[in-house]
């Protein structure tokens, strides 16, 4: 009876983050309310105060659920790739980073700002969504960062670099800002490879 009822606790809170995920994206979070978010889900408002505080208690836990998504797969999609240059590794990592949010639109408007060094550990500390992922990441900080870089310093280094992917594939995916998201991955990429050599 537990594990349906786990189960069943799971469908609901998912069903609570992908209507505000939608929510959020089409208008905006001051604009949704509560109410909005639970006719969408299918849910009691009771059930949404099971999970969250408010809407921006939400926000973060779409934020966590969704950013745990896209560097679990930017690892595991880079963990199959050979490579024996690391530089290529993280290059890769980036790329599939850049691509996926370049493929939707309204994944780059809910994560900017929000795909930084806190959400990664963020992630990384939430126990549903951060147990995989993590020795996912130390094997992948190990193999990228390792050589020459402190554990310290490798923190550092995925806050630069998922701060320069956040800002300027923002500005470059959503405006064409200061130019395509095409045009700017090179650059972005190239400078990336800069910063880890």
């Amino acid at each position: 009876m537990s594990g349906k009822l786990e189960e069943n606790k799971a469908i609901k809170e998912n069903a609570l983050l992908e209507a505000a995920f939608d929510l959020f994206t089409k208008t905006d979070i001051n604009s949704t309310t509560i109410d909005d978010i639970v006719r969408k889900a299918g849910v009691a408002k009771g059930t949404f105060y099971l999970y969250y505080k408010n809407k921006y208690d939400l926000l973060e836990g779409i934020v966590v659920k969704k950013g745990s998504d896209l560097v679990r797969n930017a690892v595991l999609f880079t963990k199959r790739q050979q490579f024996t240059d690391r530089l290529d590794k993280l290059t890769y990592f980036v790329s599939f980073i850049i691509d996926s949010l370049a493929q939707d639109k309204l994944l780059t408007r809910i994560m900017y700002k929000n795909l930084t060094l806190s959400l990664y550990k963020k992630v990384l500390d939430d126990p549903v969504h951060g147990k995989n992922l993590k020795s996912l990441m130390e094997d992948f900080r190990a193999v990228v960062f390792g050589q020459g870089f402190s554990y310290e310093e490798t923190d550092r280094l995925m806050f630069i670099v998922l701060e320069m992917i956040s800002s300027a594939c923002y500005s470059s995916i959503l405006f064409g800002e200061p130019a395509s998201i095409e045009e700017m991955k090179p650059i972005i990429l190239k400078t990336i490879r800069k910063i880890a050599a």
